[in-house]
């Protein structure tokens, strides 16, 4: 991608938006997908096609959250570090309940 500046564009939108920055049709998708699959955490490897529509290769509960800011060109994946973190942690106190301790 670091010489397609299109999609480091498309990219950015999306892991800034996070899941609004979708069209509908692919937000319904994977919705669909979510519900179909039955994780409430997931990895999903995805070609999105300009329509909108999915194309999954993968999808499993063991997915590796490790965003790589090596690249100058990526440094916008930075902005969805912190709201992967609090989505992920919202998930574990409403799973864990009172059983949680924040620190």
């Amino acid at each position: 991608m670091a010489k397609t500046p299109h999609l480091q564009d498309e990219a950015r939108q999306m892991l800034v938006g996070g899941f609004d920055a979708l069209p509908a049709v692919t937000r319904a998708a994977l919705q669909g997908i979510r519900t179909r699959i039955g994780l409430e955490y997931c990895g999903l490897d995805a070609y999105i096609d300009p329509d909108g529509g999915i194309l999954v290769f993968e999808a499993n509960a063991t997915m590796n959250f490790q965003p790589d800011f090596r690249n100058p060109k990526t440094q916008y994946n930075r902005a969805s570090v912190a709201p992967a973190v609090a989505a992920v942690t919202k998930l574990l106190y409403a799973k864990l309940g009172s059983r949680a301790t924040k620190t």
